[in-house]
């Protein structure tokens, strides 16, 4: 099992305007997790909910040249959580909605 040491995450104006409302892959928060993490080789967050927030890593092997992708749940405290929940009823709704920082926690999916 992969686990990481906590990582801060920033929802930024331009993850806001270039996001899409209801839609778990592009949303603001999903770019800013995958702009918090494309150095370590994440990509495609997917945020259901405060309480279902994935993303996945390509494996890149030497030997074979083959890869494959692993998936992580991405945890929070509960107060990031509910920040991020109503963040997230906002932004779906249309309404004005204010770049915010957030801590994440993330364990590897088997």
């Amino acid at each position: 099992m992969n686990n990481f040491s906590p990582i801060k995450v920033k929802v930024t104006k331009d993850d806001i305007k270039l996001g899409t409302r209801n839609c778990p892959e592009n949303c603001a928060i999903a770019m800013a997790l995958e702009s918090a993490l494309e150095d370590k080789g994440f990509f495609d967050a997917n945020v259901e909910s405060s309480e279902s927030i994935t993303i996945s890593k390509a494996n890149w092997y030497e030997d074979d040249r083959s890869d494959d992708v692993s998936d992580y749940l991405i945890y929070t405290n509960d107060e990031d959580e509910r920040n991020i929940m109503l963040f997230m009823e906002q932004f779906d709704k249309g309404n004005n909605v204010e770049p915010f920082t957030f801590t994440i926690q993330m364990l590897e999916l088997y």
